[in-house]
């Protein structure tokens, strides 16, 4: 097929016109309205010099993302995965309270425990030995009647702090 010149028509195989205006490094489709495309090193779109300042963008982009994957457990929250009495339970009074994180917490974490009225107990809190388990032993008894148990949890490097609540019932 003889090379086009600048604004001719030509056809291919299948009889389709292509309309093409070639512009020195660049090629510019006639029939639309489209901005030119530059042509690179190679000859094809998208291989040019102005698209190289996306490589090192790209780079960065991808060396983010792998150091997010990798720093991402200093970042993350301790939440509950157990607890003892259960939410919404109904418990004759318990001696403990056990709650269980799916990370290692400081003893800076804590309970609270109160009632709808305002009235609440204060509890001793301990952890355990794998750093996972608060235990709060009320100091006082119960009183029957609907509970609320308020926690909070620091992470154990003290990076990131979570908060929660759940009812039970004392019988």
């Amino acid at each position: 097929m003889p090379c086009a010149k600048a604004g001719d028509a030509s056809s291919n195989r299948d009889g389709i016109r292509l309309f093409m205006r070639i512009e020195g490094p660049r090629i510019r489709d006639v029939a639309s309205d489209a901005p030119p495309r530059y042509v690179g090193k190679a000859g094809w779109p998208g291989n040019s010099d102005a698209e190289m300042p996306m490589r090192p963008a790209f780079a960065v982009l991808l060396l983010s993302a792998a150091l997010s994957c990798v720093i991402s457990p200093a970042w993350a929250q301790a939440s509950l995965v157990q607890s003892t009495p259960a939410a919404d339970a109904t418990v004759s009074a318990p001696r403990s309270i056990k709650l269980t994180f799916s990370e290692k917490i400081a003893a800076t974490s804590g309970v609270q425990l109160s009632m709808a009225d305002g009235m609440s107990i204060p509890a001793k809190t301990s952890l355990s030995d794998d750093g996972k388990t608060l235990t709060a032993r009320p100091t006082s008894p119960f009183m029957t009647g609907k509970w609320t148990l308020s926690w909070h949890a620091v992470t154990a490097e003290g990076a990131r702090r979570s908060d929660g609540a759940y009812i039970f019932t004392v019988k």
